[in-house]
């Protein structure tokens, strides 16, 4: 085993995945270790850290006619050979899944530190996980505000880490002020808009926002509507990571899952879900153990009306305030550092 760490990272509608396993890269200080990032997110290799080196695996989906069998054996085949010639100590993988392919290359090599990230245990139906894939594993890492207990029941001689959530890290406040000084007018508003659905409803809060001329989008690249995109006050850049994107902003609309959210209550970002999903704002009640959440909701079921009235409170500096203060009350911590020197203690 060498001072190796791999990191592996699934495709998911907004990037969370890979964005999470870039969030423990920018901890592991050691500069002695070796780091590879293996993802099959195509859109975000662009975030490249010094010394990491990054491959990008194709989504089944992807390709057309692909055999599922085909498929994970060339995962095991792609996964070996990394394995085989740089020998890690440790190997990291966020998805809601493990392929069968990863497990069987994992399998072999006993030696190694196996961690699987799972954002919730509501993220995917047990029924559908190999379930002699939990154990391939040392330990499921838990990345929450409440979760003290792992409700599987299939981990098998895994163990649970069960940590503060994993929030990548931000950018000084000279950096984005300096950002704004680029991009914007004086006295714009800059809204990070990351919802990840393109649909009818994106599409016309999006273009709602925007008829504000003193409004201005930040997007990122998994942003497929073309009207959004192309208009002259739309911004996309590739160099910011995910709580780069927001300390930049004002304010903040998204889809409310635990990372974003986790993420804009611990920078204090006045942020507007937009959720169809109960199911979603559910877990988030559960999460944080309580409905009464310092976020301002939306839905395609509500009317014109209540529509343009979330719109301009959200651009309201009197409701920003509002919402930062409650959000600070909740003193949401990230977890990363200290998740990572748990990592790192294994590892050396």
């Amino acid at each position: 085993m060498r001072n190796c760490v791999v990191l592996f990272s699934t495709k998911s509608p907004r990037g969370l995945h890979f964005d999470r396993c870039e969030s423990i890269i920018q901890s592991i200080n050691d500069k002695n270790t070796q780091i590879f990032h293996i993802t099959t997110h195509k859109d975000g290799v662009h975030n490249q850290n010094k010394n990491v080196q990054y491959y990008t695996f194709p989504e089944r989906s992807s390709v057309k006619g692909m055999n599922p069998k085909l498929w994970n054996h060339q995962c095991e085949v792609f996964l070996n050979t990394i394995f085989d010639i740089y020998s890690p100590k440790t190997f990291i993988f966020d998805g809601d899944y493990p392929f069968r392919g990863m497990l069987n290359a994992m399998g072999l090599r006993e030696g190694m530190n196996r961690y699987w990230v799972r954002e919730s245990s509501q993220n995917f139906k047990i029924s559908s996980l190999p379930i002699d894939g939990f154990e391939q594993f040392d330990a499921i890492i838990h990345p929450s505000i409440s979760k003290t207990t792992d409700t599987d029941i299939n981990i098998g001689r895994s163990g649970s880490i069960f940590c503060n959530p994993i929030i990548s890290h931000s950018p000084s406040r000279n950096d984005c002020l300096l950002f704004r000084e680029k991009h914007l007018p004086l006295g714009a508003t800059l809204l990070f808009f990351d919802i990840g659905v393109k649909d009818e409803f994106t599409e016309k809060i999006a273009l709602s926002l925007l008829s504000n001329e003193n409004v201005f989008l930040l997007v990122r690249q998994n942003m497929k509507i073309l009207s959004v995109i192309n208009h002259p006050r739309t911004i996309c850049d590739e160099n910011l990571n995910y709580s780069g994107a927001m300390m930049v902003s004002d304010a903040a609309v998204l889809y409310p899952d635990h990372y974003s959210i986790h993420t804009s209550f611990h920078l204090n970002i006045p942020t507007l879900s937009i959720a169809d999903e109960k199911t979603t704002l559910k877990e988030l009640s559960e999460e944080f153990g309580t409905d009464d959440l310092p976020l301002m909701y939306l839905d395609s079921m509500m009317g014109d009306g209540l529509i343009d009235a979330a719109l301009n409170r959200l651009a309201d500096s009197d409701v920003q305030v509002q919402l930062k203060e409650r959000m600070a009350k909740l003193g949401i911590e990230s977890g990363t550092e200290k998740l990572v020197k748990v990592i790192m203690n294994n590892h050396n």
